[in-house]
C-alpha cells in the first residue's frame, strides 16, 4: 500500500506543478481511490464497525457523496484547478465511498436497506456502464453550468442512466450470453 500511495502523490504532483491536464484521467492519479479501498477492506476483516460506527460511516459517507455536486460547483481555473480536481474532489468522493462501505460492512442498522431495495440493485447491474459513459454525460451538462446554477450537476443523472441501462440491455447482457 505504501508503494501505491507514493505513486498517487508523486503523480498528483506531477500534474499540479506541470498543468498537465491529460493526466489527471490516468490511472497513477486515481490509485488513491484503491489504496483507501485497501485500507477499508483490511479495517472491515479485521475490527467491523460495531453498533453505533457502522450507522454513523454509512451516514457520513452518502452526506459526503450527496454534496459532491454543491461543494464542487465552481472549480478553480489554471493550476489550483488540477489541485483541486487532482486531488481535493477525488480524495473526497473516495472517502465518502469508502465510510459507506465500512458502515455497509460493520454491524447491521437501517442504513443498510438503501442498498437492498430493487432500485439500488438495478443501480448496482448498470454501474460499470455508468462509469463508462459518466465522464462524457457529466462533461455536456458542466459546458451548461451557467444556465443551470448551483445543481447543474445533478440533472446528468437522468439521461446517464437511460444510457447506462440502454448499454447493458444491448450490449452488456448480449456479450455476457
Amino acid at each position: 500500500m505504501g508503494v501505491g500511495l507514493a505513486i498517487v502523490l508523486a503523480a498528483k504532483a506531477y500534474v499540479v506543478i506541470t498543468g498537465d491536464g491529460a493526466m489527471h484521467a490516468q490511472l497513477p492519479i486515481r490509485l488513491d481511490a484503491f489504496v483507501l479501498g485497501m485500507c477499508a477492506g483490511r479495517v472491515a476483516a479485521r475490527t467491523p464497525l460495531g453498533r453505533g460506527a457502522a450507522p454513523f460511516a454509512s451516514y457520513a459517507g452518502l452526506l459526503v457523496l450527496l454534496c459532491t455536486p454543491l461543494v464542487f460547483f465552481d472549480l478553480p481555473t489554471g493550476n489550483h484547478y488540477y489541485w483541486f480536481n487532482g486531488f481535493v474532489r477525488p480524495l473526497w468522493i473516495a472517502s465518502g465511498v469508502t465510510l459507506t462501505l465500512l458502515g455497509m460492512t460493520g454491524e447491521r442498522h437501517p442504513g443498510v436497506a438503501i442498498f437492498g431495495n430493487w432500485l439500488a440493485v438495478g443501480l448496482g447491474l448498470i454501474s460499470y456502464s455508468i462509469y463508462l459513459f459518466h465522464v462524457p454525460v457529466m462533461e455536456m451538462f458542466i459546458l451548461h453550468r451557467a444556465q443551470l446554477g448551483p445543481l447543474a450537476n445533478l440533472p446528468f443523472g437522468l439521461p446517464l442512466v437511460l444510457l447506462a441501462w440502454a448499454m447493458q440491455l444491448m450490449v452488456v447482457r448480449e456479450f455476457l450470453r
